[in-house]
């Protein structure tokens, strides 16, 4: 497997950052994409690693916050093929609060029932290679930070988000976090865990 950041906020070479994510991801079977970014940053990067989008056979999306999927209109122009998998809540309206004021932060609702995309409730096999799961009981692990999100009228605790499983090989266990972990909790994470490392945008494990 090879995981390449092709939209993260950091970046340690040539690529853009940009506030987002999105991983491109090359399987035994699959060429993926985790996320989108929120603009055309993705498509820009991938450029610069000679990375094609137009061969992607698979995306997820993790959950529904225009920071992971704002370039889903993009790519849908570009790519014809790719099954889009993403969590059918995560259509619901998002907001970020500042005062008084609530800032559209969802995914375009225009995009619902395109014909690439599959909604999906809860876990789900996609096949041998790949599964989804979801995390039910999200009051654990709360954290402050997102206080200023909202679904719809309600606080925002994520049910509208995925988790994905790729099975291969068994290889020796490292541990990567980037974007929406930030740099204060991996920081945290990297003192306790000698086998911790940050994905900048542009890195290649």
């Amino acid at each position: 497997m090879r995981i390449t950041a092709l939209v993260e906020n950091r970046s340690e070479g040539i690529l853009r950052p940009k506030h987002g994510l999105s991983l491109h991801i090359e399987t035994e079977k699959h060429k993926l994409l985790f996320d989108l970014g929120p603009d055309n940053t993705l498509f820009e990067n991938a450029k610069k690693k000679n990375i094609d989008l137009t061969e992607i056979d698979t995306v997820i999306i993790s959950h529904g916050h225009k920071d992971h999927g704002g370039a889903l209109q993009r790519f849908l122009h570009i790519n014809s093929k790719a099954k889009i998998y993403v969590q059918r809540r995560a259509f619901e309206p998002h907001y970020s609060r500042f005062l008084f004021f609530k800032v559209n932060i969802g995914l375009d609702r225009h995009f619902e029932n395109h014909p690439q995309v599959i909604l999906v409730d809860g876990d789900m096999e996609i096949d041998e290679e790949l599964s989804l799961f979801i995390i039910n009981n999200n009051s654990k692990c709360y954290s402050n930070a997102n206080n200023p999100l909202y679904e719809g009228y309600q606080k925002d605790y994520f049910k509208h988000e995925q988790n994905l499983v790729i099975r291969e090989k068994q290889t020796q266990v490292q541990f990567y976090t980037c974007h929406c972990t930030g740099k204060k909790a991996y920081d945290y994470l990297a003192s306790k865990l000698p086998n911790m490392h940050y994905l900048f945008c542009g890195n290649t494990i």
